[in-house]
C-alpha cells in the first residue's frame, strides 16, 4: 500500500509544483521548494521500500517502519489534496481572494501560509525519523531488484509426473495439431491465461505427446527473475550439448549446436520480454525446418511478443463438468486406497468446486485440503467455510506473484476492481474515468489521460488478471469483468493495506473493524439490517477519496451516509458512485464543499433536482447520469468548465433559465450524451470544440442545419446520435466531418442523405425509426469505408433489400437486421459485399436469405 500511495504523492507533487510554476513570482517560493524537497525524499523513500516489505514479516521492527512509511504517505497526500484547491483558488481569485478558500481547508483564517510550513516541517522530521530509522535495520537501497536464488516449489512440478489431465484434452488435441502443422507461423506456440488455469499442465501434456518428432528436445522453468546463464546450461544438458561447450560463450555454442537439429524447447512461466530477449540468443537465428518452441505465460502481451497473434492459444476455465470430475479424481487420489465414492458428500463438494471458479489450481488445492482431514461432513463443511474466508494457502500465493509483479502504477488500478460487486460487469468508461478523478493516470506525450487509462486496462487484460466482458465496433474494451478468485485476492489486499474497506451488511469480506477505519475509499452496500452509522463518527471517515455504493436490494434510505447531509463533511472525496434499483433520495446541498470531487455516477430513480450548489465543483470532469431517471439538473452546469464528460438518461430536464441562452462554458466537453434538444440553444454547439461524441434527442430542423453547415462546427466529433424525432427532421450533410466514424440515425427521415453526404470515413452506421421506403443499399453500398451496418426497429419498411454490383459494400464485415417486419427477400450479385463475416437476424419474421449468404447467418429468438 505504501508503494501506491508513495506513487500518488510524487504524481500529485508534480501538480502542485506545476501549479506554483504558473503563480510567478506571487510570493511563495518557499512552497515551490519544499514540495520539491518532498519529491525528492519520497521517491528515496521509495527506493528502499521494497526491501523493508520483503523483510517485514521476519522482524516486527521492520514491520512497524513500512507502517511508518504508509502513515507518512497519506500524510503528505492529505496536504498535497489541501494544497491543489487552495493554489486553484489563487488563480480564480487572485491573491487577495484566495484566503477565503484557504480559510475553507484549513480553518486557519490569515495564518493559511505558516500553517503550511508547520504542516511540512513535520513532514520533514517524520522522513529524518524514517530514514534513520531503516539505517539502523540495516534496510538498503536495492534499486527495486530481487534476488533470484529462492527456491520456487513450481520447479518440480515441472517435471512431475501426470498420468491423466482433465478438461483439456480438446486444448491438447488442437494444439498438438498446431504443433506438428509444417506451416506453424514463427513456429511458436504461446498457451496464456490467468495464474492456476492449468498452462504447464497442458503445456507439458503437448511437450510429452510430441517429443519423439524431434532430434532434441529440452523442458526449463523460467521464473520470475530467472538466471538466463542456468536456462540456457540446462537446455544445453537436455539437448545434448557436449560439456566441453557449456563454457561461455554458452549462448553462441548452444545456438550453433541447434542450428543442425530439428529442436523442441518448452518454456514454462515466461513472465516478461526481457527474459526471451536473453533466451534468444541462445537459439539460432533461422532453426532447421520444423524446430518448435512452446511457452506459457500469465501474459498474453509475452506470448504475442514471442510467437506472434497466430501463436496465442489463450486457456479458458474449466466447465463445470470438467471441474466436478477433477476434483472427483483428485479426492479420489488423495484416499489412496480407502477412497470411496463421493454419496452423501456431493452436495459439500459441489458447492467447493463452484468456488473454485473452473481454475484447475483452486481445485488441486482445496482436495489437498480435504486430504488433511477426516472424511466427515463435519470436516468438509469446515473446509467450506475456510474458502468462504478466502483461504486457499498455496493457491493464494500463486495469485499474489501476478499483484506483486504489477508496476507501482497498475496496482491501485487493479486494486480498485475489488470496490465492485463480485461477478460485476464493469463499463471501461466508468473504470477509466474513476482512475483518472484519483490521479492513478498522468497524460503521456499526446496521450491524454484516458488514452494512458485505456492503456492501464488493456496491460491488465494482456496480464490475464482482467477478463473482457464486451468490445466495441472498434475493438476497445466496452466493459470488463474478474474472475472470483482474483476478486478475492484483491479485496484481501485492499483490506491488508488499507487500500478500501468494505460495508455491507452480512458480507464475507465486510471489515468495518477499528483497523480497517484507515480505508481510503469505502464500498458500500447497504442491507435490510439497518445500523444508525455504518461508518463512525471518526476522523480517518473524513479523508476517504472514494465511496462506492452498490444497492441491489432496494435497501438506501435517505439517512443513509452516501445521501445525507453527512457528505459534505469528505472534503477529500474525489470519487462518489451511487447505484439503486429503487428511487435515490435527492443529493444534499452540501455536495459543494466537496472542492476535489472530480467523478459523479448516479443510478435509480431520482426525486428532485441536482443542488445548484454543484457549480462549487471545479474538478468535476465526469457526470454520469446515464442511468439516472427523473433527475432534473441546474442550469449551472453548463458553465461547468472542467466538465469532460456529460451523460444523461433521456428523461432528465433542466430548470429553466433565459439568463444562460447566451452564457455557456463547456470549452472541455469530449461527450454530450443525451441531451433532449428543448434544452439545447442550437448555437452553443459552436462552443463545444472539444466534443467527440454527441447525442440529441428530438433534433430541430436548426440544429440539422447547423450541423449541415458550410464548415464543421464540432472538428474532433467522432460519433454522432440523433433519435426520436417526428415529424421528419431536415436534411443532413454530415460529409466535411473527417473524423466522424460512428452515425446512429434514429429519427423519421424522407429519403437517405446522397453518399456525398455521409461522413467520408464513417465506419458504423445505425438505423432505427427512419421510416425508409426506398432501399437503402442503393446508397449505403458505395460508402468505402463502411464496416458495421445495422437496420433495426421499423428503419425500413419495403420487402426487398438488393445489393448489386460486385463493388458494393467493399469493406463491410458485419450486417444486423432487426425487427424489419415487412421484409421478406435479402438478394446479393456475386461478389458483392467481398469481405462479409456474418449476418445477424433477429425478429424478421417473413425474411428469407439468399443461399450464398446461409453460411454466414445467425438467426437469434
Amino acid at each position: 500500500m505504501a508503494e501506491i500511495v508513495l506513487t500518488a504523492v510524487i504524481n500529485k507533487a508534480i501538480e502542485v509544483i506545476s501549479n506554483l510554476i504558473t503563480e510567478g513570482s506571487s510570493g511563495l517560493h518557499w512552497l515551490e521548494e519544499d514540495i520539491r524537497w518532498i519529491e525528492r525524499e519520497t521517491r528515496h523513500v521509495w527506493s528502499y521500500l521494497d526491501e523493508a516489505e520483503a523483510r517485514q514479516d521476519e522482524n516486527h521492527l521492520v514491520r512497524n517502519l513500512v507502517q511508518d512509511i504508509e502513515d507518512l504517505a497519506h500524510d503528505i497526500e492529505d496536504i498535497l489534496d489541501t494544497l491543489l484547491p487552495w493554489l486553484a483558488s489563487r488563480k480564480s481569485k487572485g491573491h487577495l481572494g484566495c484566503l477565503t478558500a484557504a480559510s475553507h481547508v484549513f480553518s486557519c483564517g490569515n495564518d493559511t501560509a505558516q500553517h503550511f510550513v508547520g504542516e511540512i516541517e513535520k513532514i520533514k522530521r517524520k522522513i529524518e525519523d524514517i530514514d534513520r530509522l531503516r539505517t539502523t535495520y540495516g534496510i538498503v537501497d536495492r534499486g527495486g531488484t530481487r534476488s533470484g536464488d529462492t527456491w520456487d516449489p513450481r520447479r518440480s512440478f515441472l517435471y512431475a509426473d501426470e498420468s491423466e489431465i482433465v478438461g483439456l484434452e480438446q486444448d491438447s488435441d488442437n494444439l498438438e495439431t498446431r504443433l506438428l502443422d509444417t506451416d506453424l507461423e514463427n513456429g511458436v506456440i504461446s498457451i496464456v491465461g490467468m495464474p492456476g488455469i492449468g498452462k504447464t499442465t497442458l503445456g507439458k501434456e503437448i511437450y510429452r505427446r510430441v517429443r519423439h518428432h524431434f532430434d532434441c528436445s529440452a523442458q526449463v522453468y523460467v521464473s520470475q527473475e530467472p538466471s538466463i546463464r542456468e536456462l540456457l546450461l540446462d537446455i544445453a544438458r537436455q539437448v545434448g550439448l557436449e560439456k566441453g561447450k557449456f563454457e561461455d560463450p554458452i549462448e553462441a555454442n548452444l545456438g550453433e549446436y541447434l542450428r543442425g537439429k530439428r529442436f523442441l524447447v518448452f518454456l514454462d512461466d515466461v513472465w516478461n520480454t526481457r527474459t526471451w530477449d536473453c533466451l534468444k540468443l541462445g537459439f539460432p537465428n533461422k532453426p532447421m525446418s520444423g524446430s518448435r518452441i512452446i511457452i506459457t505465460s500469465r501474459n498474453t502481451g509475452v506470448g504475442r511478443y514471442i510467437g506472434g497473434e497466430s501463436s496465442l492459444h489463450l486457456l479458458q476455465p474449466l466447465t463445470p463438468e470438467n471441474s466436478w470430475k477433477l476434483f472427483s479424481k483428485m479426492v479420489m487420489i488423495s484416499r489412496g486406497r480407502n477412497a470411496v465414492d463421493l454419496q452423501g458428500f456431493e452436495y459439500i463438494g459441489k458447492k467447493m468446486v463452484e468456488k473454485c471458479g473452473g481454475i484447475p489450481l483452486a481445485i488441486v488445492v482445496t482436495a489437498g485440503m480435504l486430504r488433511e482431514r477426516e472424511r466427515t461432513v463435519h470436516a468438509w463443511n469446515g473446509v467450506l467455510k475456510s474458502m468462504s474466508q478466502d483461504d486457499h494457502g498455496e493457491l493464494s500465493k500463486v495469485l499474489a506473484t501476478s499483484y506483486k509483479d504489477l508496476p507501482s502504477t497498475l496496482k491501485p488500478c487493479f486494486l480498485y476492481f475489488g470496490l465492485f460487486p463480485e461477478d460485476h460487469e464493469i463499463p471501461a468508461f466508468q473504470l477509466i474515468n474513476m482512475w483518472a478523478a484519483e490521479k492513478f493516470i498522468i497524460a503521456s506525450g499526446e496521450q491524454d489521460v484516458e488514452d494512458v487509462a485505456e492503456d492501464y486496462l488493456n496491460n491488465l487484460v494482456a496480464r490475464n488478471l482482467i477478463q473482457v466482458a464486451s468490445r466495441r465496433f472498434d475493438g476497445r474494451i466496452r466493459s470488463c469483468r474478474i474472475h472470483d478468485l482474483l476478486h478475492n485476492l484483491s479485496i484481501s489486499i485492499a483490506k491488508q493495506t488499507n487500500f478500501f474497506r468494505s460495508i455491507s451488511g452480512g458480507d464475507k469480506h465486510s471489515n468495518t473493524d477499528s483497523s480497517s477505519s484507515r480505508g481510503r475509499r469505502i464500498t458500500y452496500n447497504p442491507s435490510n439490517t439497518r445500523e444508525p452509522d455504518h461508518f463512525g463518527a471518526n476522523y480517518e471517515i473524513l479523508k476517504v477519496r472514494a465511496m462506492l455504493c452498490f444497492d441491489t436490494n432496494q435497501y438506501l434510505q435517505e439517512e443513509d451516509f452516501v445521501v445525507s447531509h453527512q457528505l459534505g463533511g469528505l472534503t477529500f472525496l474525489r470519487v462518489l458512485s451511487v447505484e439503486t434499483n429503487s428511487f435515490l433520495s435527492s443529493v444534499p446541498d452540501e455536495i459543494g464543499n466537496l472542492r476535489l470531487l472530480s467523478y459523479i455516477g448516479l443510478r435509480g430513480y431520482y426525486r428532485g433536482s441536482l443542488p445548484s450548489s454543484i457549480r462549487n465543483l471545479k474538478n468535476l470532469t465526469t457526470l454520469d447520469l446515464r442511468e439516472c431517471r427523473g433527475i432534473c439538473l441546474p442550469t449551472c452546469i453548463w458553465n461547468m468548465k472542467k466538465l469532460k464528460f456529460f451523460l444523461l438518461h433521456e428523461s432528465a430536464t433542466f430548470t429553466t433559465s433565459r439568463r444562460l441562452k447566451n452564457e455557456v462554458s463547456l470549452s472541455s466537453l469530449r461527450i454530450l450524451d443525451v441531451v433532449n434538444c428543448r434544452h439545447l440553444e442550437p448555437h452553443w454547439l459552436h462552443k463545444f470544440t472539444s466534443l467527440r461524441k454527441l447525442g440529441i434527442r428530438y433534433p430541430s430542423t436548426k440544429i440539422s442545419e447547423i450541423l449541415s453547415g458550410a464548415g464543421p462546427i464540432l472538428t474532433k466529433l467522432e460519433n454522432l446520435r440523433l433519435t426520436g424525432s417526428y415529424p421528419p427532421t431536415g436534411k443532413l450533410n454530415l460529409y466535411r466531418y473527417e473524423s466522424l466514424i460512428k452515425l446512429h440515425l434514429g429519427i423519421v427521415i424522407e429519403k437517405l442523405p446522397d453518399v456525398k453526404e455521409f461522413p467520408r470515413n464513417l465506419t458504423k452506421l445505425s438505423l432505427r425509426f427512419t421510416e425508409l421506403e426506398e432501399d437503402p443499399f442503393y446508397t449505403l453500398k458505395k460508402l468505402p469505408r463502411l464496416e458495421i451496418l445495422k437496420l433495426g426497429h421499423r428503419s425500413y419498411v419495403s420487402k426487398e433489400l438488393v445489393c448489386s454490383g460486385a463493388d458494393s459494400f467493399p469493406q463491410l464485415r458485419v450486417l444486423k437486421l432487426r425487427q424489419l417486419y415487412d421484409l421478406e427477400n435479402l438478394l446479393a450479385e456475386d461478389g458483392a459485399m467481398p469481405e462479409l463475416k456474418t449476418i445477424t437476424i433477429r425478429d424478421c419474421w417473413k425474411l428469407k436469405v439468399s443461399k450464398r449468404f446461409l453460411s454466414r447467418t445467425i438467426i437469434e429468438r
